[in-house]
């Protein structure tokens, strides 16, 4: 008769991880040999899903801020509310958050982005002058190899301080060619103290800049705080 240790050594090399350590309790009793199997199999799953939370939360890079909708209209405490239920993410709709300085911009996307995590989905936050040193040093740089990795891995990408200043013309084209490939198979949140209307003023390219912001703004959800 088989005992625990050697269902242990078995899960191991099948590396069903959370059995072979003993997380899953092999004591448990079921009557019925196939809702024993299911139990077990089950709780392998459970356990494992709730690792890939822990590590996609620990590499997100998600600042630890809590966002309060206390102060907001009920216009916006709906859209709020309507986002948080992560129909976008299925319907392929960016997010732009603005707003004024201290309004809530960035903890709101935090919360967006930690639901998105608890439903199994991979998230990125980036300052925007993290994201475009990324882009510009990923073949130049070990480190910015990683990084990029980490942004075509992600489900949604959340870009804080998008056009705080304005675009070298020297970056311009970088930053259109990186946006627009993220753009097609990704969810992106803008965060900015800039309306849309205004994004165009910050390059002097005004027709890839239209161009860009056409695409990211086509059928986003805008949030104004």
């Amino acid at each position: 008769m088989a005992n625990i240790s050697e269902i242990k050594e078995l899960a191991k090399l099948l590396n069903l991880s959370n059995i072979a350590k003993g997380r899953v309790d092999l004591n448990a009793d079921y009557k019925n040999k196939l809702d024993y199997l299911e139990y077990v199999l089950r709780e392998e799953v459970s356990y494992r899903k709730k690792t890939r939370i822990k590590t996609n939360k620990e590499s997100s890079g998600l600042p630890n801020i809590k966002f309060s909708k206390s102060y907001l209209i009920d216009g916006v405490k709906w859209q709020i509310k309507e986002i948080e239920k992560l129909k976008f993410i299925e319907e392929d709709r960016n997010i732009i958050i603005t707003g004024s300085c201290g309004t809530g911009k960035t903890a709101l996307a935090v919360e967006i982005g930690n639901f998105a995590l608890d439903k199994g989905y991979k998230v990125v936050y980036r300052h925007f002058d993290d994201y475009l040193y990324v882009v510009k040093q990923k073949i130049k740089e070990n480190k910015q190899i990683v990084e990029y990795n980490k942004l075509k891995n992600a489900d949604i990408i959340i870009i804080d301080d998008f056009l705080y200043l304005n675009i070298k013309d020297s970056d311009l084209e970088i930053i259109y060619k990186s946006m627009i490939f993220f753009n097609e198979s990704r969810n992106i949140i803008l965060i900015s103290n800039r309306k849309p209307d205004e994004f165009i003023d910050a390059a002097n390219d005004k027709h890839i800049m239209n161009t860009l912001i056409e695409r990211l703004k086509s059928n986003a959800h805008i949030i104004a705080l």
